[in-house]
């Protein structure tokens, strides 16, 4: 693994900040370096004007020099030189092709010595993008070591000021004409984050970084139109307008819709909403508590949000109609697991959920919804049977999970015994065969092939399903189906789903009901209908189903 990390140091007098902020930054990135030397190989960079060349320790290497700023694109009330955010990055791609993250910090953030061992960490659990949050100390007084301010127990900080970042994304970021030195760099560089990023996360309390006191003067400082802080949250509505427009989740969406919000306010009034919603959107997100996020209102946080007439108040309009989808959930195939998933790709107020503990009724409560609510659905998830596009939109189409039958059946049954839903099964202590024969459960008698062809207990009897029916089920699968997943294969399920339904989401899995009680054994399964042939009537529609649908998968997730 190869990381290259990006700074832009700056020759400053010794009244500034930066003065002694910096060389305790290069310092700490040099020990962070070779603290991590045996675990990832970190190449330390700059971006730097002619001008700043003396400032700048040899164990960096320098870029090509920066050739424009922000003074090229307008006239402001100060004549810093502040570097464009794409020729920062443009920069740090260019200069080690091999590289596979790119970090880039603030020049006055200085990291402790297991900054970059942490990073490896994480990137190896799959995150593509990580924002980190400083830690503030303030020291005493100046006369310090390094030693002792890796010591001092510092405060979370609110800024976003450190960001890692997988190559392959780099191309894809918009920043417009934004610029660094000057706030909202963060939310520029976060947003875009959410957008691309498949697997984000947001440290706000890691310790991996730290700043030598609480810069927070500036967001008291009277605000103009000619102030580059008001050009470059002008630069952060036209980033996150772009993205939105080009958006298709809902969770990302509200997120980015959020932060437009707090960027107009701004820029209308001159001035920062005292609790920003967006910031609360954020650590939901990056939680993955996709189903809080959506419950709030825009508004909620702060009241001045809803009463200052901000023209994308309302996050509906920016909500563009995709095809409606079915996820038929099948029992004991992995459904449950997939539900954060969901919640994570569709707006929660056009999801209808079938009630698993009462299906049917639950089922006709959804086809008895007024026409207008029906057509206005892009998912309708839970226990049902096939045949639901025909109340949805002409375009819906079904995605699934299948499983092994014997593997399915045998979880069926060990669950249905460890939560005594019929109590006949511990009441008589039912083995399988018994079981199977009761009819308790219409889930068990090929119950996959059930609910791909609409087949209740009421049209077809119990023992009644046959190799028809498995034909059926597979021209359903065919033609109806855009997707279909397997249980043995969880995790390229999910990247097939994500593939072929347009996800941008894909949280950390959530393993639910799942069954403890191990009351059969697959084993015995396979041997009990090895030994009692008539018994196979119960899964051979089944199999054949699963035959297709296993060959299916495996070549469509061969050309992912």
């Amino acid at each position: 693994m190869r990381l290259l990390h990006i700074v832009n140091p700056v020759k400053v007098g010794k009244t500034s900040d930066l003065y002694q902020a910096q060389p305790i930054t290069f310092e700490t990135m040099r020990r962070a370096k070779e603290f991590a030397a045996d675990e990832v190989a970190v190449n330390l960079v700059t971006t730097q004007y002619p001008e700043d060349h003396s400032i700048i320790p040899e164990f960096f290497t320098k870029t090509k020099d920066l050739d424009r700023s922000i003074l090229d694109f307008g006239t402001f009330n100060k004549s810093k030189k502040l570097p464009l955010l794409k020729d920062i990055f443009k920069r740090a791609t260019d200069q080690d092709p091999a590289v596979d993250y790119i970090i880039y910090t603030n020049v006055d953030i200085a990291l402790y010595p297991n900054f970059y061992s942490t990073i490896a960490a994480y990137i190896k659990s799959g995150y593509d993008a990580i924002c980190i949050n400083r830690n503030t100390i303030i020291p005493e007084n100046d006369d310090y070591t390094l030693s002792e301010l890796y010591g001092l127990k510092g405060s979370d900080h609110e800024g976003i000021d450190c960001f890692v970042i997988k190559k392959t994304l780099i191309p894809h970021l918009k920043f417009n004409n934004a610029v660094i030195g000057t706030g909202p760099v963060g939310l520029i560089l976060i947003s875009n984050l959410i957008h691309f990023a498949e697997k984000f996360i947001w440290l706000r309390s890691s310790n991996l970084t730290f700043h030598i006191g609480d810069d927070k003067n500036w967001l008291h400082k009277k605000v103009s139109e000619t102030s580059m802080l008001f050009y470059n949250y002008n630069q952060l509505k036209i980033v996150l307008e772009e993205l939105i427009a080009k958006e298709v989740s809902y969770v990302k969406m509200d997120v980015l819709i959020s932060i437009l919000e707090h960027a107009k306010y701004f820029l209308e009034h001159l001035k920062f909403l005292e609790k920003p919603v967006h910031r609360k959107k954020l650590m939901l997100y990056s939680d993955h508590k996709y189903d809080e996020l959506l419950k709030m209102e825009h508004g909620e946080l702060n009241p001045m949000v809803v009463d200052s007439n901000l023209s994308f108040n309302k996050k509906s309009s920016y909500f563009k109609k995709q095809d409606p989808n079915i996820f038929l959930h099948i029992h004991k195939c992995g459904g449950t697991s997939l539900m954060n998933c969901l919640d994570a790709n569709y707006k929660k107020d056009n999801i209808f959920v079938i009630d698993g503990s009462n299906y049917r009724e639950s089922y006709a409560a959804f086809k008895n919804l007024n026409s207008k609510k029906r057509k206005s659905l892009d998912l309708l998830r839970g226990h049902h049977f096939y045949g639901s596009h025909e109340y949805l939109r002409d375009s819906a189409k079904y995605f699934t999970m299948l499983r092994e039958p014997i593997s399915r059946l045998i979880s069926l049954y060990n669950y249905l015994r460890e939560i005594d839903l019929y109590k006949d099964i511990n009441k008589k202590e039912m083995d399988l065969a018994k079981f199977l024969e009761s009819g308790l459960a219409m889930a068990a008698d090929n119950g996959m092939t059930r609910l791909l062809t609409n087949n209740d207990f009421d049209k077809l009897p119990n023992g009644m399903v046959n190799e028809i029916h498995a034909l059926q089920a597979i021209e359903n699968l065919e033609k109806q189906f855009v997707a279909v997943g397997l249980t043995e294969n969880f995790e390229e399920s999910l990247s097939l789903f994500k593939n072929n339904l347009g996800w941008k989401v894909l949280p950390d899995l959530k393993m639910d009901n799942k069954t403890n009680k191990k009351i059969l054994e697959k084993a015995e399964a396979e041997s009990f209908f090895n030994n009692n042939e008539s018994f196979s009537r119960y899964i051979n529609a089944d199999v054949m189903v699963y035959r297709y649908a296993k060959k299916r998968f495996l070549e469509e997730v061969k050309n992912l």
